[in-house]
């Protein structure tokens, strides 16, 4: 897993879980339901500490994000406590979700 293994990643996380796993150790309540949430990653305290979600999403190369993409993995990330979001995808665009609008409601690019 990338998060795990690439040095500048690693450098970064302690630990890296499937959604699943990462409920079944901290969050069982959680266990069934679908959070749009593919993996929790937990920063290094000199990386700010805490938790990040993170979610990927493989569309065609010259598709165009939107909001409703990824809004339900931003809420839902942050109602479990989790400080941070990273999202994956496999476009061509840069930040190709990340508009005026979606940064005004909390969406964060880090």
């Amino acid at each position: 897993m990338y998060l795990k293994h690439e040095p500048d990643m690693h450098a970064i996380f302690s630990a890296v879980w499937v959604l699943k796993r990462w409920i079944d150790l901290s969050r069982p309540e959680l266990q069934g339901q679908n959070m749009g949430i593919d993996l929790v990653a937990s920063r290094r305290p000199e990386h700010g500490g805490g938790l990040m979600t993170v979610q990927s999403k493989c569309f065609a190369a010259n598709a165009r994000l939107m909001h409703k993409d990824i809004v339900s993995f931003s809420t839902e990330a942050k109602t479990h406590g989790c400080e941070k979001i990273m999202f994956v995808d496999t476009t061509e665009f840069e930040a190709s979700v990340m508009s005026a609008q979606e940064k005004s409601n909390g969406v964060d690019e880090e």
